[in-house]
């Protein structure tokens, strides 16, 4: 892909606007924050103990979640993660929404 016009051009602009054939970074996000919102919340709301929950995905869905949701806020490239790699988080459900803290890489 290295001499592909379009996708270089998509890298040079710091993959903010959509894949070539594909999604934008923002729609990415809110694909991804649904997804884990639907989830997260459902196994919180759940009577009883609360098991850990376990997401294995890309590294830019993982960015894509925790710049959204983490608290304190962060950017986007602050969750870069590296390959066979993750982040662990608390997660809480209030007020309506997922808020993760105490994010950490795993």
């Amino acid at each position: 892909m290295a001499d592909d016009p379009d996708y270089r051009a998509w890298v040079d602009g710091w993959c903010e606007g959509p894949i070539p054939g594909g999604e934008s970074r923002k729609e990415v996000q809110k694909r991804a924050v649904d997804a884990f919102t639907e989830a997260a919340g459902e196994a919180l709301q759940k009577p009883g103990p609360k098991e850990p929950l376990v997401f294995v995905t890309h590294g830019g869905v993982i960015m894509s979640v925790l710049s959204a949701l983490a608290e304190p806020r962060r950017d986007y490239y602050d969750y870069s993660t590296p390959n066979l790699s993750g982040w662990h988080a608390d997660c809480a459900y209030e007020n309506g929404r997922i808020i993760l803290t105490n994010v950490r890489k795993a």
